[in-house]
């Protein structure tokens, strides 16, 4: 079960006062997705993961936190407005870019790579596959910027999902082959096979670490 409290936060740009759900608790059964995704029921709480103000279009996963100092003038670029403005994208995906965004000129891409991912889940949800691939490239992106500060396995293997996921099959064959030479875990192993498994027949589908 997942509880909620009720929470009345200003926002830390224009000060206007928005009401969120904050998540008091919540629990989950099943594999998660091989991109990390959890099961229900943590999966249905994304939405309350992210806040976004109504008045200025301001996003992060708390509105009342400033990322850096200069996002004012972020927040009135062309690459951020056209976002904020675009009707078509789901409300939540969207403050999940637009929180990517605002990140990834932070240069904190380990926190940003994986906003762009729940941007995915968002869409994935929404059946908007085109979207959702976009924004896979844009983790990608964002997690191999993290990954030239620090060697992250897990993080390695994640991006193996993200590039099958994007129809990147031969890249994610070759991350494969290449980071099963890298370790001995034989769950990590289990998991690289499934994937050079999957990339040869190009299933570019969702898939659960259950299913290894």
């Amino acid at each position: 079960m997942t509880t909620f409290a009720f929470t009345t936060k200003k926002c830390v740009i224009c000060g206007s006062e928005n009401k969120y759900k904050d998540i008091v608790s919540t629990n989950s059964f099943g594999s998660m997705d091989l991109d990390t995704r959890p099961p229900q029921m943590m999966r249905s709480t994304l939405p309350y993961q992210i806040e976004y103000c109504e008045n200025c279009g301001y996003a992060n996963t708390s509105i009342d936190k400033k990322v850096l100092a200069d996002v004012e003038s972020i927040m009135n670029s062309i690459e951020y407005q056209f976002i904020n403005s675009d009707k078509s994208v789901n409300p939540t995906a969207k403050a999940y870019l637009l929180s990517g965004i605002l990140h990834s000129k932070a240069k904190e891409y380990n926190t940003s790579g994986f906003l762009y991912l729940r941007a995915a889940w968002c869409f994935d949800d929404y059946h908007n596959y085109e979207n959702a691939i976009i924004a896979r490239k844009k983790a990608i992106e964002e997690l191999e910027k993290y990954l030239e500060q620090t060697n992250n396995f897990e993080y390695r293997m994640i991006i193996v999902d993200l590039l099958r996921r994007t129809n990147c099959f031969d890249k994610a064959i070759k991350l494969s082959e290449h980071l099963l030479k890298e370790t001995n875990n034989p769950f990590f192993k289990g998991i690289l096979k499934f994937q050079m498994k999957l990339s040869n027949i190009k299933d570019a589908k969702c898939h659960t670490v259950g299913e290894v």
